[in-house]
């Protein structure tokens, strides 16, 4: 088990790419299921799941286009 200070740089390097890429799929469903919320209960839980999951200023840009 590799502790913070084991890491190498191309480890981080390699993480950080992986969250980039599952945080942008994330996003894009996030976005394809938004039209589909068409009540309250629907519409608060997307907003609670895009706070608590997706607030990125790249994310929240997104979403205003």
């Amino acid at each position: 088990m590799k502790f913070m200070n084991q890491f190498s740089f191309s480890d981080i390097e390699e993480l950080e790419a992986v969250s980039n890429s599952s945080n942008k799929i994330l996003m894009e469903s996030f976005l394809t299921h938004l039209p589909h919320c068409v009540n309250r209960e629907m519409i608060d839980s997307s907003a609670v799941e895009f706070v608590m999951n997706l607030n990125t200023k790249y994310n929240r840009k997104k979403l205003v286009k």
